[in-house]
């Protein structure tokens, strides 16, 4: 070495750094957390150079190669600490990791599942895993038969009209989420914009983010796999219980007869029959009142229809689903109706047997606990107009049943109509006393109980039905 150039090391000396490899490893962390991808991979090859048996860099380094899409070289680094540190976690993750997003996944599995030997206890190791295992169940779904929409029919007019027909589309295109489509839109044209270049690297950056993401998701759920998303401005119909479903029809009935569309009404209550006796609920409140109108909804369209048989019916299936409820309502609206059909067919025994079942259903103590019971809000998803209505259909059964007495006073004698009723009494007091008797037979209760006769039963209530 000649003078000058011993004084010139003299004056100028060359920078050695004292610890290299922490300076270069450091300004490699940091510039990937700044997402300077470029910049920390040159670093972490300088501090690599180095030490290069060092886990920590290697797998940084491979979160680099991840980062800018190059899997191998990833697949590469977390192989190497694998071997180095056998039992470090993220070594297992991030060779899994690359193998997924390579296509890989029964390699990545394998790798999940060799961390997980060793690793029992790392969660992210378990969802890798469960990640790994779920698309593979994808991969292996048949795909569902060709469908042809709008979009294919359009695509043949133009060739009817000598275009080309796939020009818009790209056999290795890689399938994307809509959701994504405006964004990208915004972000290639402020790439082309000169007076924002500050922001150019940003918007370069959340491209390659967006491709990343939906590269992702095309491996792990591929087109055949993914649920059809809703048009826009298509309107959603949520699937309701079948009770909500029954109550729909069931008011389409109703608009049906009030528009007098009898035939449509009868066909719609028709389907609502065949779908409640294929409903194997149990049966509740709700479901009981819905049977009861539908069968009185049916009953007032044969009534229209001029056919007495199947109006006569279906009111005596309305009056033996309604039986089955706890609440009078539906059993005074059937026993009403029944009693004005027997009364316009002249059938006065059985209009009576009707008005009786009314004034049953009419005695205090029961309206009174029905009322209390509907300001408690008893009855399950029932509308304020619905109450309405039902407190409105007891109140005209109960005019009808005080105007019962003039009506037939007028078409048959006193003496005639206290025969009706006496033998109508006789009939239920004869079942009411034989149910008496099987229950005392049955039962160890004292022998010493004593019974309302049925002679002063039957007197007691035409005294009180007809004042005397």
């Amino acid at each position: 070495m000649d003078l000058d150039s011993y004084l010139e090391s003299l004056m100028n000396p060359e920078y050695v750094p004292k610890f290299p490899f922490s300076l270069f490893y450091s300004e490699g962390s940091k510039y990937l957390r700044m997402r300077l991808y470029k910049k920390a991979l040159e670093r972490l090859d300088e501090a690599l150079m180095d030490e290069p048996s060092n886990v920590k860099a290697l797998l940084t380094r491979a979160k680099v190669h991840i980062y800018m899409r190059q899997y191998e070289k990833a697949k590469e680094d977390a192989t190497e600490a694998v071997k180095l540190w056998p039992g470090y976690s993220e070594a297992f993750d991030l060779k899994g990791r690359s193998e997924f997003l390579m296509g890989d996944f029964e390699g990545a599995y394998l790798t999940y599942l060799a961390g997980r030997e060793v690793r029992p206890d790392i969660e992210k190791l378990r969802l890798g895993q469960q990640l790994c295992e779920e698309s593979m169940k994808n991969s292996m779904k048949i795909m569902s038969g060709f469908k042809v929409d709008r979009d294919d029919i359009y695509l043949m007019s133009k060739v009817k009209d000598g275009g080309v027909r796939f020009a818009q589309r790209s056999s290795n295109r890689l399938p994307n989420y809509e959701r994504f489509s405006k964004d990208k839109k915004i972000l290639q044209e402020l790439l082309l914009d000169e007076d924002v270049k500050n922001v150019h690297g940003l918007c370069k950056e959340s491209l390659d983010d967006i491709h990343q993401f939906e590269r992702f998701w095309a491996m792990q759920k591929p087109l055949h796999c993914r649920k059809k998303a809703p048009a826009r401005n298509k309107r959603i119909t949520k699937k309701g219980t079948i009770l909500q479903l029954m109550t729909s029809m069931k008011n389409r009935c109703q608009d049906y007869l009030r528009n007098d569309n009898l035939d449509l009404c009868i066909a719609d209550g028709e389907k609502l029959m065949r779908l409640m006796e294929s409903y194997s609920g149990a049966p509740t409140e709700r479901s009981i009142k819905l049977k009861a109108e539908i069968y009185h909804l049916m009953s007032f369209a044969y009534d229209e229809k001029k056919d007495d048989k199947l109006c006569l019916d279906f009111l005596q299936k309305e009056l033996e689903i309604s039986q089955k409820s706890e609440y009078i309502h539906p059993q005074i609206r059937a026993f009403h109706h029944l009693g004005i059909y027997y009364m316009r067919k002249r059938d006065y025994q059985s209009a009576c047997s009707s008005f009786l079942g009314v004034t049953e259903a009419l005695k205090p103590d029961r309206l009174k606990k029905y009322l209390e019971d509907r300001e408690r809000h008893v009855i399950e998803d029932e509308t304020k107009d619905e109450k309405h209505k039902d407190l409105a259909e007891i109140e005209a059964a109960e005019i009808w049943a005080r105007n019962f007495k003039q009506r037939l006073t007028a078409l048959l004698p006193q003496s005639a109509i206290n025969n009706l009723l006496l033998e109508i009494r006789q009939e239920d007091m004869c079942l009411l006393n034989l149910g008496h008797n099987i229950s005392r037979s049955e039962s160890e209760s004292s022998k010493t109980e004593t019974y309302l006769t049925a002679d002063d039963s039957i007197r007691s209530v035409i005294s009180s039905d007809f004042g005397g």
